[in-house]
C-alpha cells in the first residue's frame, strides 16, 4: 500500500472487500492514523476486528467488522467523502 500511494501520487488507499452473496462488506484501511481516523469517522458503528502490521511494509493496517453495503458508488463513496471534508 505505500508503494501504491508513492506511485500514484495519493493521499489515502482503502480496499473493500464485498461478499456479495452474504450482501456484506469488509474494509480494510493500511498505512497511516489519517486513513483510519477517517475510516471510523465515515463508519462509526463498525468495529476493529483485527489490527495487523503486514510484512515487510511495517504499514500498520485495521480490518473493520462486515457492513450490510455493497455499493461503493452509492454506499461507501459518499461517506468516505463527508469524512475527509470534515478533516481530522
Amino acid at each position: 500500500m505505500p508503494r501504491i500511494l508513492r506511485e500514484k501520487k495519493l493521499d489515502l488507499v482503502y480496499i473493500s472487500v464485498v461478499d456479495i452473496l452474504e450482501e456484506k462488506s469488509v474494509f480494510i484501511a493500511c498505512c497511516s492514523d489519517e486513513e483510519v481516523d477517517i475510516l471510523m469517522e465515515a463508519f462509526p458503528k463498525q468495529q476493529v476486528i483485527r489490527a495487523f502490521n503486514p510484512p515487510p511494509s511495517g504499514a500498520d493496517g485495521i480490518e473493520l467488522s462486515g457492513t450490510p453495503r455493497v455499493s461503493r458508488k452509492k454506499e461507501f463513496i459518499p461517506p468516505l467523502k463527508k469524512a475527509i471534508k470534515k478533516g481530522p
